[in-house]
């Protein structure tokens, strides 16, 4: 696989979840944290892997979330 070859969405789930687990610095997640830090985390891995941004007015309604 070539490095431009687009990846997938489960693809880029994990990927993006790989490098969190990789980083020094620790990200918090949850009700309680400031969820700015992840947003920026999250921008900057759709740009180093030229994703397309969210669709307006198709996100986040098409998205199902698991129930705990």
């Amino acid at each position: 696989m070539s490095k431009n070859e687009k990846i997938t969405a489960s693809e880029a789930v994990f990927g993006f979840t790989a490098w969190l687990t990789t980083r020094k610095q620790i990200t918090r997640l949850g009700s309680s944290a400031n969820c700015n830090p992840i947003v920026k985390l999250i921008e900057k891995w759709i740009k180093e892997n030229n994703l397309p941004d969210p669709r307006k007015g198709v996100y986040p309604h098409n998205i199902t979330q698991p129930i705990d």
